[in-house]
């Protein structure tokens, strides 16, 4: 409750209000649609207290962004509207979500439609690859193989038509100029498909929030040239490209803490620095409670999806706290790999398979990095849709 941001306080009596919503012509509009633009009716209304913002999801991707279109400057407790929305080819689930000033959703009941059209839509596949080896601050041990895991992605996925591929390396990988990734993203169409693939070490701050290392980072305050995970999922929101993919094979990028009684709870785990390990961890040295294996999956299960507020699907390299191995540190058929386990495990999967579904590589990549580290590293999903997938190609 306090990480979606709910009022408590007006829970104390039973009398929890919600807004309510519809998608008013609903009736009229049918399944097969022919056309990519299609008229919606919107109506909703609260009794009690005033709305707060409204959005569109396609396919489970906000229409107007992670923060909706507000209603916050014009203080009304109901309200319709008409606007046009762009079909992504195919299936289209759409819902009218709303939230009241209490920040209380509706329950948004999906409205399922179909596009076809006759002549077949071109998309791209739009390729980010980040990959940082070296940093100019000495005290960061260099690692060995996060270029040549975006490269052998690269590789592999220009095999495929239609590739729009962006990398960028070490002293290119600076925060201002991966930020700068969102002009390009911009650019796309709602039948494109985007991968973001991060290769570095991963850090913590004092408060437990992750960032990735750039080239230029410093280790002791990751805020000085580090990228925020926030400032990375940011990339993904308010694209026209429906279709998002986020790997980050790093360490700590896993989901680091819950909230419960007011303490923060961890996961215990390694994190000792050495050879093969992508790990940087510098953090305040505060009383942590600790939780066992067993109890911080159950409550990963629970609650992994109480968010999504892009629409994308993030599976990142290990749970927080944990390292991500690479190189020497792990061996498959007896040889040591020459990636991170991670990407090791993405590209396996990637080789052995013509048709990617997304929730078969998650499923996969989560698997197989699990055993082939002797279950020294759990790869897991940070965001991930609960009805939709979709084909990487």
């Amino acid at each position: 409750m306090q990480y979606l941001g709910l009022d408590t306080s007006v829970m104390s009596d039973g009398s929890v209000q919600i807004p309510y919503a519809e998608i008013s012509n609903e009736a009229s509009i049918s399944y097969q649609q022919d056309n990519s633009e299609l008229t919606l009716n919107l109506s909703a209304a609260d009794s009690v207290n005033t709305l707060l913002r409204y959005n569109i999801l396609i396919n489970e991707v906000p229409l107007y962004g992670s923060t909706g279109f507000s209603l916050k400057n014009r203080s009304i407790s109901q309200f319709d509207t008409t606007i046009t929305i762009t079909l992504t080819e195919g299936a289209n689930r759409i819902q009218f979500s709303v939230f009241n000033d209490k920040n209380f959703e509706n329950y948004k009941y999906p409205l399922y439609v179909n596009y076809k059209t006759k002549d077949k839509l071109v998309s791209n596949t739009y390729f980010i690859g980040i990959g940082v080896d070296e940093f100019i601050n000495p005290d960061i041990e260099d690692l060995s193989y996060c270029v040549k895991d975006i490269n052998d992605i690269d590789s592999t996925l220009s095999n495929k038509d239609n590739i729009i591929s962006h990398l960028y390396f070490n002293e290119e990988v600076t925060r201002d100029n991966i930020l700068g990734i969102k002009k390009i993203l911009l650019n796309t169409t709602e039948n494109d498909k985007v991968v973001i693939s991060c290769s570095s070490h991963g850090l913590l701050d004092s408060m437990n929030n992750f960032y990735l290392a750039m080239h230029d980072v410093n280790p002791e305050d990751p805020k000085q040239g580090g990228l925020k995970y926030e400032e990375l999922l940011n990339l993904l929101d308010s694209i026209p490209a429906r279709k998002k993919l986020l790997l980050i094979d790093a360490c700590n990028s896993g989901n680091n803490e819950i909230t419960a009684n007011n303490q923060i709870v961890m996961l215990d785990s390694t994190s000792d620095v050495g050879r093969g390990k992508r790990t940087l961890s510098f953090n305040s040295g505060k009383s942590k409670e600790k939780l066992t294996s067993s109890s911080f999956d159950k409550m990963m299960e629970l609650f992994v999806n109480i968010n999504n507020p892009t629409g994308a699907i993030v599976i990142s390299a290990s749970g927080g706290k944990q390292s991500a191995l690479e190189g020497d540190a792990v061996k498959v058929d007896g040889k040591q790999i020459e990636n991170g386990a991670f990407t090791h495990s993405f590209l396996e999967f990637l080789n052995k398979n013509s048709i990617i579904k997304i929730s078969e590589l998650k499923s996969y990549v989560q698997d197989r990095v699990e055993i082939i580290t002797n279950g020294k590293q759990k790869p897991t999903s940070k965001q991930e849709a609960l009805e939709y997938d979709w084909e990487l190609y």
